[in-house]
């Protein structure tokens, strides 16, 4: 068994998977190594998690396996992450075409490869396709080939031949060179350990493992139970056998000291037999018993192992023939061997594993014999998380007595719909959507689920997705065998379909007319058709076929088809019959079921009142066969559990299209009369009428919210430019009557419960600023922050705000200058950012930090404990200082001199002067949805750039509108860092350089850690079209071709400040054409990132644009990144601009590209001589510098791999709903962050938020410490069971309301944590540092456990960045109109402290605040309608 790559014991991934591998290790008895991440035992056979289909054979070269496993690839091929002296992936190719007997071979001296003649069957079959194709496939020469060898290939050629595996010898023998790969020296061909490979396990104790099973065991065998989130837990060990079981401890029959040592006794060994015979009878029937086993055990491995010569014959028909003993020489009719071969039951395989749900698509005529019965075998067995549903087809050619009687009984081992196939006609259409949405809805951890359709052939899969779709989008046909290989259909937006081709599973008992009638071959393609009509004949009732052909009597097969032919006019010359002809027809009558037929099913069971279990069936599908699966009801403590809507199904309605004879279709008691009671339509008999399903919609439902009613407009518009003014206002609904702004005024001025919340109260948008004041004291309190997003509707409401009554001095609004462009228009009269007083901040800190004095339980009292009045006198002497005095006088004079007192001070120790790597640090990302109309590379990287370019000139040429927080502008200075702009590594500290953007009008594009730069304007200046870019872009990915540059520069920009520095240094140096080169890259407009890698899951596609691998990227510019499958994203460059001005970019590119308000050029690109030249960039590298690649790689990967994100998108509510409970949907969501640490931990954590200061010179944000005495009450009651919905809502209203007014104060610039940085700035040399900050509470309230930060955006997928401490969290999260999206980043630490577990109790938190709502009253009534 070998392979050169899959996941190997404890899901790490191996580059030479070999069996020697697996003995060279294996974990204790008695222990159970768990993969979390594949949800599986990690002691499971690899073969068990593959389909027998695709099972690896074992090596034909034993000899040269043992030669090669010790030394090389073993013990080089072991490690997680490939070393540089790995097997590389082309070398893994030859050794397997080695070990299979590859027919690559030398060439011979003509430069041609020959033909292989000592195997005559090779030969032969050479001969014959020479003769009839006249291709000599032997002599073929491919025009501009070299064929040359090169070192490797003359290498591997020498090995093949065995000229380097024999020894130098002398004439006495003696070896005076070995071969290669002997060696006396040799090490053992062992597998280093390392304790990486454990990261992802745990082990369990017995009792818990037998715990789990006992559990879980009923539930997974239920197939009317779903087991939820199966990924998350470790389903193998169901079944798992301990290990050693039945082994006997021999030292428990001779000790180890009476038998070896000194001591040693030697005496009779203890038999239980007390003569010769018997023990003779002993050992015989021992070996019976050991037969016995081997033969049972070979027998259990018939279907994986044994294998067709020619590969016509699945595995599984092969052994049921042998086990029959029908295995035979003499070929039967090829035809009958459809859908048995290798390459279908791998589509099967295919489509079993990537499905969640299985629909086992039946013929209502015959159920049981289209039932695929070793195929369910193996989903037990193997695929036990797969939920399986029998889809009983064509319903309307069987009476509805037959039909109801198979739903019920098939009904007792899985879920049945009756089904009719027909896209203007169907039945069955809506109940089987519904049965859908309910495994969708189960299913909710999942983006979207995948339903496979399996069955034999011509039963009508295809035609149900076709009926499901209302359209053709798979090819039908009334024959089998058209769908050819599997596919994906969508749905809905939550449902996919995957159509496969026809399975015949083996089966002993079918004869080839059984086969022929369950119409799994084409009738034209039989050798014989004539001979199943016998078969046919005694199946079908003599008055149907008399009814149909007009034959009265016959005599026998020969005669009918005689009759038949004759009438019809089938003859052949002579007036002989045509046998074949007649036959074919009336055979494929019988298939598309214009002879009526049907198996009649098994006679109902008798009620039973004593068993309850085996009424369930009939209960979920009795007489209207309700299939109402996972109807939930009250659990033990009477809370409501979650109830899906059943689906039912009025069989009675079906409209037949076979008529049957009276005596076939006569009502059965037990199954017509409490159908017709239930349903209340007339009794049988009866004029009938087509039959609706009682759900029959195919629209996908959503979720119950009740239709938005739409707003009165007017056609009066006013007239605004997009181009200028997208994105830009604030759209806050806030305003409302004059009696809400007052109530909201004295709700947050007082935070008193006893008003109510601001009405319709816009949430906070923050993005990321920043940066990583990471693992020193100094550097927590300069904590890099995120600002305010204005690219939504509800962007800046609080940053403008004048929410305080104790200022003094009322701001100015900015004025405007007309003699600069409209961008920078209230730049010189922006105000700048004031000094708050001591008093102020004292006050603001002391009761930021009174949570951490307050004892965490939730039934605690809420009085201070005894620490707190150390800190609080810590407060006062603060206060009170002659020294903090004095530094406030000189901070308030610095604001005097400068713009922005504290603009240098935050650049220099939050950004540049970090020396660390700024990912994951620092810099952080964006995720775009996805564009329909640009699915490739190239195409969406293309889209992109034509509308930066409009973008960028309206930045250059001034007229892009200011940001404005409501009326408010804000500092707009920060633009200028955009385009043509970088961070350069430089010590003691970065930093930042503009280029001319008049002359440098390219971009700098990297592919396979490759760089090239691309202009973006043509000869005459002008700007190349979309179509044009697209075809550079293309031309760059030709360039780049498949093989990635060992020593990417790139990867510098991910290594530490200082590696980098020195590394730039270096490279300078060594010559001066890379100055130039780093340069150009500098200089560009934008880095685009051409990712050859094709992320599809939420978290992949977060990851790619976070850190990617570290290599082909460039991250001291901002750079787009485009994946191979359109997929886009933004990574920003965080040191001179936080995050509003870059998502108000990207928002404005996605917006114009959906919206086509951008001109995209000629739809006709030039040719490429006509088109600029793209220029590869191709460093000349110092030895230096390729060392400092190789160790900055190594440093990333190993500071990634103690790194996870997770993305939680809540579907539950967005905003809309939060704005019904008359809550901030900012703080709203602050408070359920906060909820779930205090669920996951159980004590509060500090938490940074960031509120950007731009309405001032040079502002960039202010920390709201979220975490408030106020939030700390209300965690408690919610942890509380006896504490009410309404007290918990109460506690709820004054902590957001609390949060409302901390946000407000940091916007205006009178937070905490800037002044009391700005205050430690001013120290002088020699001055002791004041006792505040020596206080551990000022440590621990600056250690921001959860860093936050809000950006929403209805183009972005997604975003966000990384931890600030190592114990942290990174929460990046969205407020969209109904969903809550939270993108988590943390560091590995455990089982109950990771990114998984938080995402847990976030889920968690937000519907316990739902219901909280909704118990609490606290959700309005519906107004009624004014008349």
């Amino acid at each position: 068994m070998g392979r050169k790559k899959g996941i190997g014991f404890f899901g790490l991934r191996w580059t030479v998977w070999l069996p020697s591998l697996a003995a060279s290790f294996s974990p204790t008895p008695g222990s159970h190594m768990v993969d979390r991440r594949q949800g599986r035992c990690a002691r499971q056979p690899v073969s068990s998690c593959r389909s027998p289909a695709t099972k690896p054979s074992s090596s034909s070269h034993p000899a040269l396996l043992d030669i090669l496993l010790p030394t090389k690839f073993v013990e080089l091929g072991h490690l997680r992450k490939p070393q540089a002296h790995s097997l590389s992936s082309r070398h893994a190719h030859s050794l397997a075409l080695a070990l299979k007997g590859s027919p690559r071979e030398q060439l011979d001296e003509t430069g041609t490869m020959p033909r292989d003649k000592s195997n005559p069957t090779t030969k032969k079959r050479s001969s014959e396709h020479a003769a009839q194709t006249g291709l000599k496939t032997g002599n073929v020469r491919v025009k501009g080939e070299n064929f040359y060898r090169d070192a490797k290939s003359a290498k591997r050629v020498n090995l093949l031949s065995g000229k380097s595996s024999k020894a130098i010898r002398d004439k006495d023998g003696k070896i005076l060179q070995a071969a290669e790969f002997q060696s006396s020296e040799v090490t053992p061909g062992r597998v280093q350990p390392d304790r990486r490979w454990f990261g992802n396990t745990r082990v369990i104790s017995q009792t818990a493992l037998d715990h789990f099973r006992e559990n879980l065991k009923d539930k997974v065998k239920d197939p009317y139970a779903v087991v939820l989130k199966q990924n998350k837990l470790p389903m193998s060990l169901l079944t798992d056998a301990v290990r050693g079981a039945n082994k006997q401890d021999l030292t428990t029959t001779e000790p180890f000291s009476d038998t070896f040592g000194t001591k040693a006794q030697r005496k009779r060994p203890r038999l239980d037999v007390g003569s010769i015979n018997e023990l003779a009878s002993k050992v015989a029937t021992h070996q019976a018993k050991v037969a016995a086993d081997a033969v049972q055990a070979e027998k259990d491995q018939r279907l994986s192992e044994i294998r067709d010569a020619d590969g016509s014959l699945a595995p599984e028909i092969l052994a049921a023939q042998e086990e029959e003993k029908q295995l035979s020489n003499v070929p039967q009719d090829y035809i009958l061997s459809a859908g048995t071969s290798k390459r279908i039951w791998g589509e099967l395989y295919k489509v079993i594993d990537s499905s969640d749900v299985l629909l086992h698509v039946l013929d209502a005529r015959d159920p049981m014999g289209t039932r695929c019965e070793s195929v369910e075998a193996y989903l037990a067995k193997e695929k036990r998380g797969k939920k399986v549903v029998y889809v009983l087809n064509k319903v309307d050619l069987v009476p509805g007595w037959v039909a109801a009687r198979w739903v019920k009984v098939l009904s007792k081992t899985h879920p049945t719909i009756a089904f009719h196939a027909s896209i203007n006609n169907s039945f069955g259409k809506g109940s089987l959507i519904q049965l859908l949405r309910q495994f969708s809805t189960l299913y909710s951890d999942k983006k979207q689920i995948s339903v496979g359709f399996i069955g034999y052939p011509n039963v009508g899969k295809s035609s149900i997705i076709n009926t499901l779709k209302k359209k053709a989008v798979c090819k039908t046909a009334p024959i089998p065998g058209e769908t050819k290989v599997w596919q994906y259909i969508t749905l809905m937006r939550r449902i996919y379909l995957i159509d496969c081709p026809g399975i015949v599973p083996p089966s002993a008992r079918d004869t080839e007319s059984q086969k022929v009638l369950k119409g799994i071959v084409r009738v034209e393609h039989l050798s014989d058709p004539a001979s199943h009509i016998q078969f046919l004949l005694d199946r079908v009732r003599k008055e149907y076929l008399v009814r149909t052909y007009g034959v009265q009597e016959w005599t026998g097969a020969e005669d009918f088809l005689t009759q038949l032919a004759r009438k019809g006019g089938k003859l052949l010359k002579g007036g002989e019959a045509d046998y074949r002809t007649v036959a074919t027809m009336v055979i494929n009558d019988w298939i598309r079921g214009k002879i009526p037929f049907y198996v009649p099913p098994p006679e109902a069971p008798a009620p039973s009142s004593s068993t309850s279990k085996s009424l369930k069936p009939s209960k979920l599908s009795g007489p209207s066969s309700s299939a109402t699966m996972f109807k939930s009801q009250l659990d033990d403590e009477g809370n409501t559990v979650r109830k899906v809507p059943g689906v039912q199904q009025p069989l009675h309605q079906i409209v037949h299209s076979t008529k049957f004879l009276p005596d076939d279709i006569v009502m059965n008691q037990e199954d017509e009369r409490p159908r017709a009671a239930a349903s209340g339509k007339r009794p049988a008999g009866k004029k009938r009428t087509r039959a609706i399903d009682v759900v029959s919609s195919d629209e996908e439902s959503d979720g119950g919210r009740p239709a938005k009613e739409k707003r009165m407009t007017t056609n009066k518009k006013k007239a605004t430019n997009y181009y200028t003014h997208a994105n830009v206002k604030n759209k806050s609904r806030r305003g409302g009557p004059v009696k809400d702004q007052a109530a909201r005024k004295a709700a947050i001025a007082g935070g008193s419960s006893s008003a109510p919340a601001p009405k319709g109260h816009a949430g906070t948008s923050k993005k990321r600023a920043g940066g990583s004041a990471r693992r020193t004291r100094a550097l927590n309190l300069a904590h890099a922050t995120r600002t305010r997003s204005p690219t939504q509707t509800t962007s800046h409401a609080l940053v403008a705000r004048q929410m305080s009554s104790t200022r003094s001095v009322k701001q100015q609004q900015p004025q405007e200058d007309t003699s600069v462009g409209p961008m920078y228009r209230f730049e010189r009269t922006l105000p700048s950012l004031p000094v708050p007083t001591l008093e102020e901040t004292a006050e603001r800190y002391l009761a930021s930090i009174r949570p951490y004095h307050t004892a965490q339980e939730p039934s605690a009292s809420s009085e201070p404990l005894e620490s707190w009045a150390k800190s609080e006198q810590a407060v006062k002497d603060f206060v009170q200082s002659p020294l903090v005095n004095e530094l406030q006088q000189r901070l308030q004079k610095r604001a005097q001199e400068k713009d922005s007192w504290l603009s240098e001070w935050w650049n220099e120790t939050a950004y540049f002067g970090w020396r660390g790597p700024v990912v994951p640090g620092v810099n952080y990302y964006y995720a775009h949805k996805d564009d329909r109309s640009r699915r490739t590379g190239p195409a969406r990287a293309a889209g992109l750039l034509r509308a930066l370019l409009y973008f960028r000139r309206l930045c250059n040429t001034q007229q892009l509108e200011p940001e404005m927080a409501r009326k408010t502008p804000l500092c707009m200075s920060s633009y200028k860092y955009l385009f043509n702009a970088t961070r350069l590594p430089t010590s003691p500290s970065d930093t930042a350089k503009i280029y001319d953007p008049e002359t440098h009008n390219h971009i700098v594009v990297v592919r396979k850690n490759k760089f090239y730069e691309v202009p973006v304007v043509d000869e005459k200046g002008e700007w190349l079209s979309e179509k044009e870019l697209e075809v550079l872009f293309k031309q760059v990915v030709d360039a780049a071709g498949s093989e990635a540059d060992p020593h990417p520069v790139g990867a510098l920009t991910a290594a530490d400040r200082d590696t980098w520095t020195q590394a730039r240094t270096n490279l300078i140096q060594h010559d001066a054409q890379n100055e130039k080169l780093l340069e150009r890259i500098e200089s560009a407009i934008i880095v685009v990132s051409l990712d050859s890698n094709s992320p599809y899951t939420r978290e992949e596609h977060s990851w790619g644009l976070w850190v990617g691998d570290g290599k082909d990227r460039w991250f001291d510019k901002h750079q787009l990144i485009v994946f191979e499958n359109g997929k886009s994203g933004f990574n920003g460059e965080h040191s001179c601009m936080d995050g509003t001005p870059t998502s108000r970019l990207n928002d404005w590119l996605l917006r114009s590209l959906d919206h086509g308000k951008i001109d995209l050029g000629s739809s006709t690109p030039r040719s490429a001589s006509a088109l600029p030249k793209i220029t590869p960039l191709a460093f000349n590298l110092p030895e230096s510098v390729k060392s400092a690649i190789s160790s900055s790689i190594s440093a990333h990967e190993s500071t990634m791999s103690k790194h996870d994100l997770a993305v939680l998108e809540y579907a539950g509510y967005g905003k809309d709903q939060i704005k019904q409970y008359k809550t901030s949907p900012d703080s709203y969501a602050q408070l359920v962050m906060g909820l779930a640490y205090y669920k996951m931990e159980g004590k509060v954590a500090p938490t940074y938020e960031s509120a950007q200061t731009r309405k001032y010179k040079l502002g960039r944000t202010e920390v709201i410490r979220s975490t408030s005495p106020e939030a700390l009450e209300w965690y408690k009651a919610m942890e509380d069971p006896k504490r009410s919905s309404t007290e918990c809502v109460e506690l709820f209203r004054k902590a957001a309301a609390k949060h409302i007014k901390l946000a407000g104060e940091a916007a205006d610039g009178r937070g905490v944590d800037r002044h009391l940085f700005g205050l430690k700035k001013v120290l002088k040399e020699g001055e002791n540092l004041p006792a505040l900050y020596q206080d551990p509470t000022f440590a621990q309230s600056g250690n921001w456990i959860l860093s936050t930060s809000q950006l929403s955006s209805e183009y972005f997928a997604g975003w966000g960045y990384g931890e600030v401490v190592d114990e942290g969290y990174g929460l990046a999260y969205a407020v969209n109109n109904r969903t809550l999206r939270f993108t988590i980043t943390s560091m590995n630490r455990g089982k109950h402290n990771n990114v998984h577990a938080f995402r847990h109790y976030l889920e968690q938190a937000c519907n316990e605040v739902r219901e909280m709502m909704e118990k609490g009253g606290a959700v309005p009534s519906a107004d009624k309608a004014k008349l």
